[in-house]
């Protein structure tokens, strides 16, 4: 079993606010051409990401009106998810945001982790397309990482991004499907039990 350690770029220090600018790289490629993992910020994130929702277009989608798979993101809800990674040292406990990489040429995938490993956030876009890096699992999170960063605090952190490629539009929805519609949600006395 192979251990991947992730550190800091040459020309950073981290400190206990650990800004990630400068972050957008990938650390390690898991599956040559299908999987690799990712850090970035919620700032590289918010120029990025796109998310295939219900009323947004989705140039990858097969439907008629060509929207997206994902109901739409839930507002009220980002508040509360930015207070939370703000609060103590929750910034150190983001799980991973999972994207589909709409590439599958190998060559294709060669040039976006070059631009992207220059965060050339630009160059991706005018290359492919804005929705060539979907939010597969994580839409709430990303949002809420993104609000907490523009309400004007000094919060930036590294936020871990499993990159898949070579996804279908099918295989993406029905990946967004397993992970969203099969969880079962926990019963409080459970999780209270478990917290000790």
């Amino acid at each position: 079993m192979a251990t991947v350690v992730i550190e800091a770029p040459p020309e950073s220090h981290v400190e206990a606010s650990s800004s990630a600018e400068g972050w957008m790289k990938v650390h390690a490629v898991l599956v040559p051409g299908r999987m690799a993992l990712a850090a970035m910020a919620p700032s590289e994130m918010e120029k990025l990401f796109f998310v295939s929702s219900f009323s947004v277009a989705d140039p990858m989608s097969p439907a008629p009106r060509k929207h997206g798979y994902q109901r739409d993101p839930m507002e009220p809800r980002m508040p509360g998810i930015a207070r939370y990674f703000l609060d103590g040292d929750n910034q150190f406990l983001i799980t991973p945001i999972i994207v589909s990489v709409r590439l599958d040429d190998e060559e294709d995938v060669e040039e976006f982790i070059e631009l992207f490993n220059a965060g050339d956030i630009d160059g991706i876009h005018k290359r492919w397309h804005r929705g060539v890096v979907s939010v597969v699992d994580g839409q709430h999170r990303f949002l809420g990482l993104v609000k907490a960063h523009n309400d004007g605090r000094d919060f930036n952190p590294v936020v871990p991004v499993m990159l898949y490629f070579g996804l279908g539009y099918s295989e993406e929805a029905n990946l967004f499907d397993i992970i969203n519609s099969k969880q079962r949600k926990l019963r409080k006395a459970l999780i209270e039990v478990s917290k000790g």
